[in-house]
Parts: C-alpha cells; sequence; structure tokens
C-alpha cells in the first residue's frame, strides 16, 4: 500500500541541537582556557613568595600540584570543545540531508498521485455508453484496440495504479535507506564525540567518579598523595553526599545473597576508607550494624553456608572495617595509606552532620559501642528447635573487627578506644572486665562445640575457630603497631601512632575491675599482668588466649619497648618557666611514658609468673602446663626484656644481698626508666620453675642460616630468637658494654679500680650465670648444644666490638646484637680478611680456652683507652712495648693499632698484658680476671635462696 504521508512526516527531521552544541563547545572551551589562565595554572612552577615554615612548605607543594592539576584539567577542555563543534556539524549537515530527503520523498508520492489521476481520466475517456451495454450486458467492457475479445476498462485502470504504487514503493525504499543512513551516520558522530569527551575526561577522573557526581568527581580528581588537602575536602564533601545511601542499604531486611553481593561490590570498599566511614558513623548505630551482621549471616547460610568467601562473610568483614574506622580506627594498607595519612592531617577542620566534628562523631560512635557491648542478639540457631543462641555486642565487635584485622593486617583501632578522658572507663577496659564477667574465652571454646549456628564469620571446625570466636583476641589483634608502620615502603608522620600507642600503655598501666554475678566482692588487677597470666584458662594453669599469646606478646613489644632516646626526670626548676614550660612539659611526659612501658615489661614477668604459680603440674617432658599453653607469649618475653637486662642487672644486684628494692621506675643509669621487683619475686623467677627457667622451652625450629657462622643469620619460625638466646645474648653484651664503660671511666689506682669494676658488674654476673644455668634446671635434652652456640655468639659480640667499640648507648648496643636494631652488628663490624670459617674456628677457640667471664673482662680491657697498670704507664707505651716484645713473633709491626689485629695478635697481647713485663709494669687485667670470679660463692648461695623462696611460696 502506497505511503501517501508528506516527507515531513515519514522521515522526521533530526532535533535542531546544532546551535545548543555549538554554544556549549563555545562555553567548554571557554572554560578550558579561563582555568588554564588561572594564577595557580600560569604559576605552577613558583612557589608563593613570604610564606615560610613546614606548614608553609607543605601548603606551597600542594599548591605547586594544584597547579599542575589545573593545567591537566584544563586541558581536557579544548578535545571535548572540538568534539562538540564536530558533532554540531554533523547535525547539520543531517539536517540539511534529511530536508533533501523529504522533498525527494514529496516528489514521489506528487508523482504517483499524478499517476493516479491520469489512470482515472482514461477511465473516464473510454465510456462505451448505452448501446454497449445493451449489446454485450457490461458498459465497462469494450474491444481494446487489437484485441479479438472484450477489454474492461477498470482493469487497465487498475495496471496503472499498480504501476505507478511500485514505481512509489521503490522510491521511497530507497529515500528510506538513505535516510537511515543519513541517521546512523549522525550515530556514529555523536559516538565519536561522546567517545572524545570521555577520553578527555577520563584522563581526568574514571568511569565511575565520572558517573558519580559531581562530588565523586572532586574526590577523584584531586588524590591524597598529591593533594591531601585537597582531597580531603572534595572526599568528604563526596562521603557526606553518598553516607545515606549506605546506611538505607544497610538497613534492608531481609536480605539475599544478591543484594550482599551487590552492597560489596558497590560500597564494600566505602566502610575502610577514614572519610566514608566517619561519615556514616552519623546514620547508623552498632545496634543497626550488629542486626545487618546477622541479617547477612541468615542469608549466608541459606546460599552456601560453607564457603569462606561467601558475599556474607565479605559484607561482615566490611563492616568489622567500619566499626573500627568508625571509633577513631587506621587503616594503613596499601590501597588506603595515603588517604589515611590526608584524614588524619585534616580531621581536625571536617564538620559532618549538625555540624558535629570528627572527634565528636568518634565520641559518640565509642559511647554507642559501650552502651551496647552487653546488650543480646539471638543469632538464627541450626537446626531450627535448638537450644537458641545469643551473642552479646561486644561479641560481635570482637568477631567482625578481628575478622577485618586478620584479613588487613594494617588495621589498628584508635587511640581513644584504649583511653578517653570523655568516658569514665574505656571501650577496651571495659571490654576487658565484660570478658571475665561473661567467660570470655570459655564461651568462645562453647561456640564451636555447643548448638549449632549461623556464624557471622568463617569456621572451618579447625581449633582456630575458637580462636577467632573469642572477642578479646580479636581485639589483641587489631593493636600493635602495623608492621608497614617500620618497613621503607612508606612514610607515615609518627604522630598519631606514637598517640594510639600511649593511649595503649595508659589501658595496660591501669587496673582492671574484676567481678562475675557468684563473687562476693570484686577484686582489682594489672591489665597487663590480668592478660597475662590470669585470662581465659590461664587460671587453671591453661591457655590464656588460644593463639598461645602471639598476638598479646605483639602487642605489649609494641608497647613496652623503652624510648629510643635516653629520658631523665626533670625539675620545673631547671626551666625558665617551670612546671609550665613547653620544654619541661615535653620531657616530663617522656620520662612519665618510659615508666609506663617500664612497668608494663615487669607486670608481663609478674603475670607470666602467676601463670607458672596457677597449677604445678608438668608436662612429660618437665614443661609447666601454662608454659606449654602460652609458648607464644613465651617466647615473646624474650624480645621483649632484651633491652632491659640492665634492669634485671640492678634487680639481681640488690636481692643477692637482700638490700632494699628500688621502687617507683626511676631512670637507670643508661637513661630509660627500669622495671622494679621485690627480692623475693626475683629469686622465685630464677627457681627451677620460675620464669626464666620454663623460657627454656622455648625452642623454635631453625629454619634457615644454620650452616653461617654468623649468628645474624639464623633464622627461626616465628621470625624471633629463642627466648633465652636473645636474653643470653643481650646480657652478654650489656656486660661487655658496661665493664667498657667502667674501665675507661676510672684513672684510679689498680687495687681501688678493680674493686670499682667488680663490684659495679656483679648483678650482670649473677643474670648472666642464672640464665645460663636455666637449660639445665629445666632438664632440656642436649642443653650443651645451646651452651655451645652461646659461646659462639658471645664471640662473635667480643669481636665485632673490639672492630669498633660500641659509641652510643648500651640499648642501641643490645638491639644490635639481637638484632633488632637499624643494623646488625655483624654485618655492620665483622669484616675481616679471614674467612668465615677461620673467623669461627678462631673464636671458638678463645671460648673454649677462656673461662666465661674473663673473655668479656679481656675484650672489654684491651678495647678501652685506659690500660691501668702499675707503672702508670700510657695505653700507647704498653702497646709499643709489647709490638718491641713480642710484635715480631706474632707478624705485629710498629703502629699497628689493636683494632687491626688479627685473633691470633690480640690473644697474644691479652697473654702478655696479664703478665709482668720486662720493663716491670704489671696491668690491672688479671687481677680484674681475679675479681670476675670473687663472688663466686655469693652467686651459689644466691640459687639456694632461689629454690627456698619457690618452695616456701608454694
Amino acid at each position: 500500500m502506497a505511503d501517501l504521508r508528506s516527507g515531513a512526516d515519514a522521515l522526521p527531521q533530526v532535533p535542531r541541537v546544532a546551535m545548543s552544541a555549538q554554544s556549549l563547545a563555545t562555553d567548554v572551551s571557554r572554560k578550558g582556557s579561563a582555568i588554564g589562565q588561572t594564577q595557580v595554572a600560569q604559576n605552577k612552577s613558583l612557589p608563593p613568595e613570604e610564606w615560610t615554615g613546614a606548614a608553609a612548605d607543605a601548603a606551597s607543594s600542594e599548591i605547586q600540584k594544584l597547579g599542575e592539576k589545573t593545567v591537566k584539567l584544563s586541558e581536557a577542555f579544548p578535545p571535548a570543545s572540538t568534539a562538540l563543534n564536530t558533532w554540531a556539524d554533523a547535525v547539520n549537515s543531517t539536517i540539511s540531508s534529511v530536508t533533501d530527503l523529504q522533498k525527494e520523498w514529496d516528489e514521489a508520492v506528487s508523482t504517483y498521485n499524478k499517476a493516479v489521476e491520469d489512470a482515472e481520466a482514461q477511465y473516464k475517456a473510454k465510456d462505451p455508453g448505452f448501446l454497449s451495454g445493451l449489446l454485450y450486458g457490461d458498459r465497462d467492457q469494450y474491444m481494446a484496440p487489437g484485441s479479438p475479445l472484450p477489454h474492461s476498462r477498470s482493469e487497465e485502470r487498475q495496471e496503472a495504479i499498480n504501476a505507478a504504487e511500485t514505481a512509489l514503493t521503490s522510491s521511497q525504499t530507497d529515500i528510506h535507506n538513505r535516510y537511515v543512513t543519513a541517521l546512523n551516520k549522525l550515530d556514529d558522530s555523536a559516538q565519536t564525540a561522546a567517545n572524545d569527551i570521555n577520553n578527555a575526561r577520563r584522563n581526568i577522573v574514571s568511569d565511575t567518579a565520572g558517573s558519580g557526581g559531581r562530588t565523586s568527581v572532586g574526590a577523584a580528581l584531586f588524590p591524597a598523595q598529591d593533594m591531601p588537602y585537597t582531597s580531603s575536602a572534595a572526599t568528604w564533601e563526596d562521603a557526606q553526599k553518598i553516607a545515606p545511601e549506605i546506611a538505607e542499604a544497610l538497613a534492608k531486611e531481609p536480605m539475599s545473597i544478591e543484594d550482599l553481593k551487590a552492597f560489596n561490590e558497590k560500597y564494600g570498599h566505602y566502610l575502610s576508607n577514614p572519610f566514608y566511614a566517619t561519615a556514616l558513623a552519623q546514620h547508623v548505630s552498632m545496634d543497626d550494624i550488629y542486626k545487618a551482621a546477622i541479617t547477612a549471616s541468615d542469608a549466608g547460610y541459606r546460599a552456601d553456608p560453607s564457603n569462606p568467601n561467601s558475599a556474607s562473610y565479605v559484607f561482615n568483614r566490611n563492616l568489622g572495617s567500619l566499626m573500627v574506622m568508625a571509633t577513631g580506627g587506621s587503616n594503613l594498607s596499601t590501597e588506603m595509606w595515603h588517604t589515611q595519612k590526608a584524614f588524619d592531617m585534616l580531621s581536625g577542620v571536617l564538620v559532618g552532620k549538625d555540624g558535629a566534628t570528627v572527634s565528636e562523631i568518634v565520641q559518640t560512635k565509642l559511647e554507642d559501642l559501650q552502651a551496647t557491648g552487653r546488650n543480646t542478639y539471638p543469632v538464627q540457631k541450626l537446626p531450627s528447635g535448638a537450644t537458641e543462641v545469643s551473642l552479646q555486642g561486644y561479641d560481635i565487635f570482637g568477631q567482625l573487627a578481628g575478622y577485618a584485622g586478620r584479613v588487613n593486617t594494617s588495621l589498628v583501632l584508635g587511640p581513644e578506644f584504649y583511653d578517653n578522658p570523655n568516658q569514665a572507663k574505656s571501650v577496651f577496659t571495659d571490654m576487658v572486665e565484660w570478658d571475665y564477667e561473661t567467660h570470655g574465652s570459655s564461651r568462645a571454646r562453647q561456640l564451636t562445640v555447643g548448638p549449632q549456628f549461623n556464624s557471622l564469620i568463617p569456621m572451618d571446625g579447625s581449633e582456630k575457630d575458637q580462636h577467632h570466636l573469642d572477642s578479646l583476641q580479636g581485639i589483641l589483634e587489631l593493636s600493635d603497631t602495623p608492621d608497614r608502620m617500620t618497613s621503607d615502603e612508606i612514610s607515615l608522620p609518627r604522630e598519631v601512632e606514637d598517640r594510639r600507642l600511649e593511649a595503649l600503655r595508659n589501658a595496660l598501666d591501669r587496673d582492671v575491675t574484676l567481678q562475675r554475678e557468684e563473687d562476693s566482692s570484686a577484686t582489682s588487677m594489672n591489665t597487663t599482668r590480668y592478660l597475662t597470666g590470669s585470662r581465659g584458662y590461664a587460671e587453671m594453669g591453661e591457655s590464656a588466649f588460644f593463639d598461645g599469646g602471639e598476638a598479646l606478646g605483639d602487642m605489649l613489644n609494641d608497647a613496652a619497648r623503652p624510648s629510643e632516646k635516653p629520658v631523665f626526670e626533670p625539675s620545673p626548676s631547671d626551666y625558665p618557666l617551670g612546671a609550665d614550660d613547653p620544654a619541661f612539659k615535653h620531657e616530663y611526659e617522656r620520662f612519665v611514658s618510659d615508666q609506663k612501658r617500664a612497668r608494663i615489661a615487669q607486670n608481663l614477668l609478674l603475670g607470666y609468673q602467676d601463670g607458672l604459680d596457677h597449677d604445678e603440674r608438668l608436662l612429660d617432658k618437665g614443661e609447666d602446663r601454662f608454659g606449654h599453653a602460652n609458648a607464644k607469649t613465651r617466647s615473646w618475653i624474650g624480645t621483649i626484656l632484651a633491652p632491659r637486662v640492665d634492669d634485671l642487672a640492678a634487680i639481681l644486684d640488690t636481692a643477692r644481698s637482700d638490700g632494699t628494692p628500688a621502687t617507683g621506675n626511676q631512670v637507670g643509669l643508661h637513661g630509660h626508666a627500669q622495671m622494679n621487683l621485690d627480692n623475693d619475686t626475683i629469686k622465685r623467677m630464677f627457681a627451677s620453675n620460675g620464669l626464666f627457667t620454663d623460657l627454656a622451652h622455648d625452642q623454635p625450629t631453625l629454619v634457615s642460616g644454620g650452616s653461617s657462622p654468623d649468628p645474624s643469620h639464623w633464622q627461626y619460625a616465628g621470625g624471633r630468637r629463642p627466648a633465652l638466646q636473645a636474653l643470653q645474648t643481650a646480657a652478654w653484651t650489656g656486660y661487655r658494654y658496661r665493664l667498657g664503660e667502667l674501665i675507661n671511666g676510672t684513672d684510679e689506682t689498680s687495687t681501688n679500680f678493680t674493686a670499682n669494676v667488680s663490684n659495679n658488674t656483679s648483678g650482670w654476673r649473677m643474670l648472666i650465670e642464672g640464665l645460663d644455668q636455666a637449660p639445665a634446671r629445666a632438664e632440656i635434652p642436649h642443653h650443651d648444644q645451646i651452651e655451645a652456640r652461646n659461646k659462639l655468639i658471645r664471640g662473635f659480640i667480643d669481636f665485632g666490638m673490639s672492630k669498633v667499640p660500641a659509641t652510643g648507648t648500651m640499648q642501641e648496643a643490645i638491639m644490635a646484637a639481637v638484632g633488632q636494631g637499624k643494623d646488625s652488628i655483624y654485618d655492620k663490624y665483622l669484616s675481616t680478611d679471614m674467612t668465615a670459617q677461620e673467623l669461627t674456628k678462631a673464636i671458638n677457640d678463645r671460648a673454649e680456652e677462656t673461662t666465661k667471664f674473663n673473655m668479656a673482662v679481656e675484650g672489654a680491657f684491651v678495647d678501652s683507652d685506659n690500660w691501668v697498670n702499675s707503672a702508670g704507664m700510657t695505653k700507647q707505651q704498653l702497646l709499643d712495648q709489647f709490638i718491641h716484645d713480642k710484635g715480631y713473633g706474632l707478624g705485629v709491626s710498629p703502629g699497628m693499632t689493636v683494632e687491626n689485629m688479627t685473633p691470633a695478635q690480640r690473644e697474644g697481647l691479652i697473654d702478655y698484658l696479664k703478665k709482668e713485663t720486662p720493663g716491670g709494669s704489671m696491668s690491672a687485667l688479671k687481677d680484674l680476671e681475679d675479681a670476675s670470679d670473687i663472688d663466686k660463692s655469693v652467686r651459689a648461695h644466691f640459687w639456694e635462696a632461689c629454690e627456698a623462696a619457690a618452695k616456701a611460696h608454694h
């Protein structure tokens, strides 16, 4: 059937948007040019003038980067403008083409109409009249010219019309095809323009950000690593916009597994971002989060309860991250640390809903967490009809936060979680007390063996399940310093972490109140001491935590480590403004902090000894049940105590004569606050059933480096040296260092000199002997091998310190020796022409031929600058005399220094100094060696007193 519509109706004209596109192109070009002409873009390489200081440097850097961003942004406008103009040209061209096609269409219709009119006219012209009808009975029939039969003039008319219609259809089909082609070409032009515009935009922000609106574009346009100030403002604005949307999605009930997958994909990454998590905290309560977690677990069970990667578990892990971040935590992961750094820098000036500051938002969320901590939340039980299972708010918080922390080990809780001046009791302290009230570790174990329920986190049926369901355990795993903080990979300001650690120290240093419903009265105990030796099953001589104390030890190691720089107790009178002087306040805060560190370390020892005392039963191999169950805590003790061996030496020096123990954790000789232990306690710790004996059972597997003679290459399972080895190494290094201090620090006569050195190192000898006897007291098989390895370590320390005598603090020397310092004493100092095997043999020979304490005495004396002798000769005079008398035979040439001598030459020098020389001089070295064993009987009596103290206690 012919299409007789007009061309305008049959071939609609494209919208006349060319002028709009051209106008927009002009506007885009103008804005791009304007952006490019801004001062910040024009002067991107010039720092602002008349502005100095660190803050000015940081801001200037960001202004310059903003200039670079602005230039880059301006460069995206010309391609977009060109694309719009090209599109406008294409629109105009298509309009013209469509207009021509419409005309062709109208002409084709007109031609058709004319053909129909002509056919009608021919029909009428061939009317045969009345006679034809009478003769033939049909007035439409006539004799067609040349035809023997009559022909219908109607048929002829129809044939003409049919021919016209065929011509019209053919013409219209051709016109329509060209119309479609023109529109398709215009579509292609539109797509090309869109692609060009998008490509220009993609150089600035991603598709995701581009589709998120203005705030998302702003957040993406200014990355935190380059522009923390600008990024913070843009990201915070976007967070305010999207937070209500996330809150609404969290509140959905019920949820299907598809809902959870969609949420994780769209919103999951926001929940570990400090900006978005903090903004979201104003729109969801802890109660909302707990209910969402339970709803998700139900959906997960219906879909696939055995899949550890189920969307429900990922959803709950995201909620765990949200709760950590919303309560002031930090995320230092690879993907987030730049953003976290920017947030920390600007959080003080960000304002959220209803004018709330970030600190106010965090405070509100901490109060919410504490208020809901003991609320009960029923969990879907399996099978239906089984005993009802309920979790409390703290259960859910600890399980989900701990789960998030295990997956992201760079996630940590915030300082206010541990110590909050706006709360009578911090959440951390409240959780510890709640854990005691509710038998936390026992309930965690019951959850793995009791009625089945929809777990909020993955469970695999292993022993780790009870570890993961222990909420307090989860909190400890979020409390140590992230390893990335100390790596070379990132550079983060220490201020935030230092503030967090100080808050943690406050929490660990205070007492907790312990009372259960069945208790008639409450008791108090230091938090560190309780967590170490009385928490959970520890009060029955078993594990305090299901991981054996790994997370606890890691946390305590960070909290108890002595200050890097020496401290002192300042006096207000030494400062111009007295107690109000900023310098005084700074030094006093450092002093008080170091005291807390010392108390945490001493309470770790007290708590561990408590654990050993709870149950005297031993395992088959003589190992204490508590020590075995808390093997990781035991391992950490060596690491934590190594920098504090001078504390132990001072404590033992007092205890050997039953003197008055020091109190108040005052600063010791080497610049840090010291641990304090009473005489009875230190004796029990060195008894056969005491802490230091138990440390001998820490024997991790040597996984690599065993064939190396260099102890620094020995790598043990777990990454830590055996606890006793760490302490023995530290004690020997400290003793060697202290000898050097004393020998160099006096020029008195030989007799007074010897007494001074001997008397002031008696505690060190007591410590070294007590540690050395531990493997035998513990009846460790093959303890002779431990002794041999210990000798090799001491030989390396002695040789290393002889090459470059320690010039730093004792703590620095100890940390280097035990492998906790910035440099290994071995790698740094043991450069020698001897092969490793030759050096090892020389060290072993010296260790075998020299009594234990004499090796340190000889090394310290020879390396000192003060070779006290009866003739009053200087060190150089004695050295010259040695070279003259013995140098030729030993290959020692004039001018050679002690540091450059081989071990054999050094032994020759030591032997020479211990004997009277031909010149008649006698050094104090022999007297020092004799004095090192003068208190041998005192030490023997002390070890007997240790056993008596332990027996009396039990």
